[in-house]
């Protein structure tokens, strides 16, 4: 049984550390941007008692707490009284910073709560705002996706997507000029193949 190790310089961990932040700053302003690209939003019908928040949507189907603690479910175009969903089926929250630019989609009312369920392909989003009425939107990536490249708003994008290139172009140059490969056999004695 033989295998293969890699030996690297300690400074090469500089563009994997970049490359990861820069991972992740990619997907937190995708996540964001896919939140506030909804092309329509739909009011729902008014839930019995006075909405005080969404519970989340596990399965699309929204859960609510209304004023008086009692929780409520949105199921075949009606609601219901329900029991509170387990925390297993948590739904995507919008981000508190991000709120706000949701206030141009519905007349200027602001949104007390944002949230998206469903998986990556098709998605529904629940907005509960300051006036208790709840909107929902349904959409899927392709939509999406079309929303965030016509509006421009991809730029944003850019700049971490140029920074994760970078690091693994950086990364992948380290690697050829500094790797050292050693084969290892079976009793422990390693080779150094460059």
């Amino acid at each position: 049984m033989r295998r293969l190790t890699f030996a690297m310089p300690f400074f090469s961990i500089i563009p994997l550390i970049v490359g990861g932040s820069m991972l992740w700053g990619f997907l937190t302003i995708f996540n964001a941007l896919r939140f506030t690209q909804c092309p329509a939003w739909v009011l729902l019908q008014r839930p019995p008692g006075n909405p005080m928040a969404l519970l989340g949507a596990p399965i699309n189907r929204l859960y609510i707490e209304t004023e008086d603690r009692s929780v409520y479910c949105f199921k075949h175009g009606g609601w219901s009284k329900c029991s509170r969903p387990s925390d297993d089926f948590q739904s995507d929250m919008a981000p508190a910073w991000l709120i706000d630019k949701f206030s141009s989609a519905f007349q200027q009312i602001h949104p007390l709560q944002v949230l998206r369920s469903g998986d990556f392909f098709e998605v529904n989003y629940y907005s509960l705002l300051a006036d208790r009425q709840i909107y929902s939107c349904s959409t899927n990536i392709e939509a999406e996706m079309e929303n965030i490249f016509s509006s421009g708003a991809f730029v944003w994008l850019l700049i971490p997507l140029s920074g994760l290139v970078w690091s693994i172009l950086t990364f992948v140059k380290l690697f050829i000029k500094y790797g050292q490969p050693t084969l290892w056999d079976f009793w422990g004695r390693g080779e150094r193949i460059k």
